[in-house]
């Protein structure tokens, strides 16, 4: 059966609803820390996928849940991909109907710098780690697919031991030539991991949410990858306190993004806030 796990990935084929239960099914111990979950909503089955973590253990296993008839099913076991690990990052790649996930961590071995993809079509896992430049070995980080570039964005996150902790770099990976580009720009927002980031498919933009960056910061950024440039953006609406440790997911029907939990300078918190172009981050809603 699948095991509670702190911290995984988690890629949700489904609607918003479907994917804030994910959260709540998953990493239930510790659901006020909210664990560093990655979600990427594509509207399709009814389908949450949950690769790897740590538990007892680190985990490098895939499992599916199917949200109408609350049933698991392991799609891959630890030893059949990339080494088992947590504070990863994953995106449903809808070209190509696969999952890629990169980095990440473990105890023994520290950071990875790999890139795999895991084909739903047939259940199994390819090394597609790029030959040529990749972004510093990182965990506790989060990416985004771009579609429209067929594209791969990564930010962020934590190299201690090969780096610096936390980073504020932001890197592409072509999907179909598996290369890492880095992109540098300025302004830029201040490095962070442990922050809520997600891709708004109807503006073609990514969105990134507070996080930690020594403090707990409280800041909303956007990142445009037509014109490769980043806009610092002030919603209005409720106060908002500064976090990390939470999770996001955008529904495009609903031109949101959504962002549950996480950890506040003085409490652990399980509020779901909402950004949109046309309102801004709510008291919590649930």
């Amino acid at each position: 059966m699948a095991m509670i796990r702190q911290v995984v990935a988690v890629v949700v084929l489904t609607r918003i609803c479907a994917s804030l239960m994910a959260i709540l099914l998953d990493g239930a111990s510790s659901l006020l820390e909210a664990a560093a979950f990655t979600i990427a909503l594509i509207g399709l089955a009814p389908v949450a996928l949950v690769i790897a973590g740590m538990g007892s253990g680190f985990f490098g296993d895939v499992w599916a849940f199917d949200i109408q008839t609350n049933r698991w099913t392991q799609l891959g076991d630890n030893s059949s991909g990339p080494m088992p690990r947590y504070g990863l990052s994953a995106v449903y790649d809808a070209k190509r109907d696969r999952i890629v996930i990169s980095h990440g961590f473990t105890s023994e071995q520290g950071r990875f710098d790999d890139t795999w993809a895991f084909d739903l079509a047939n259940n199994s896992w390819r090394d597609i780690s790029a030959a040529g430049a990749r972004p510093l070995r990182r965990c506790l980080h989060h990416a985004v697919y771009v579609p429209q570039s067929d594209q791969m964005l990564l930010y962020g996150g934590c190299s201690s031991g090969f780096g610096p902790c936390p980073q504020g770099d932001l890197w592409s990976f072509d999907l179909a030539k598996n290369q890492w580009t880095e992109i540098t720009s300025n302004p830029r927002p201040a490095p962070r991991q442990l922050y809520g980031m997600v891709f708004d498919d109807n503006r073609k933009k990514l969105v990134l949410f507070d996080g930690l960056g020594g403090p707990a910061l409280n800041d909303t950024w956007e990142y445009d990858p037509t014109a490769q440039a980043w806009t610092q953006i002030a919603p209005g609406g409720d106060a908002v306190e500064p976090r990390y440790r939470h999770e996001s997911a955008f529904a495009s029907d609903l031109g949101t993004a959504f962002f549950f939990g996480g950890q506040t300078t003085t409490r652990a918190t399980n509020d779901l806030l909402l950004l949109s172009a046309a309102a801004s981050p709510t008291s919590p809603v649930a």
